[in-house]
């Protein structure tokens, strides 16, 4: 039953720019491919769609908890579009200290990515299994630079698939 809601409700979405979440991916021609032929992707098989799922739940729930912690969004799923480059930015919060915003970016991570991952240095140089998440860090910096009104600056969440942790 699981899988057949899973099939209905995957799909695949017109790509007609470049989404922020794309840029930083090392390889031209599937940048190319996901604008230009979008219509020819397969939907994402059924475990693929669940994972997608989980890390809606999951965004949600993070977001509850930073502002247990004080960080509360002002806005959530904010559009984004600059230079031919479309996205939706997780949602911004004030510093407290300037009264500023700052954008927030929530991803999760997996158990083995986890440790390696402290620093904006470890997100913006990963390589090997986890070189991925290097689009994470240009994901964000594309935000930051075309954003207007402009950010002080961004926070990357990073939520532990397997202990939950941020």
């Amino acid at each position: 039953l699981d899988e057949d809601r899973l099939r209905k409700k995957a799909k695949v979405t017109p790509v007609y720019r470049n989404r922020a979440s794309m840029i930083g991916d090392p390889c031209e021609r599937r940048l190319y491919l996901w604008r230009t032929a979008w219509q020819q992707a397969a939907p994402p098989e059924p475990d693929l769609q669940s994972i997608f799922d989980a890390g809606n739940r999951h965004e949600t729930s993070v977001v509850g908890r930073l502002a247990d912690l004080g960080i509360r969004l002002r806005h959530e799923q904010v559009p984004f579009e600059w230079a031919g480059i479309s996205g939706h930015i997780d949602g911004d919060a004030l510093d407290e200290e300037t009264g500023r915003p700052v954008l927030v970016e929530i991803k999760r991570v997996s158990p083995r990515a986890w440790p390696r991952l402290r620093t904006a240095a470890d997100v913006r140089d990963a390589h090997g299994s986890i070189a991925y998440v290097r689009k994470w860090f240009a994901q964000v910096q594309v935000y930051l630079f075309g954003s207007e009104p402009a950010y002080d600056g961004g926070l990357l969440v990073l939520l532990n698939k397997l202990t939950d942790r941020i």
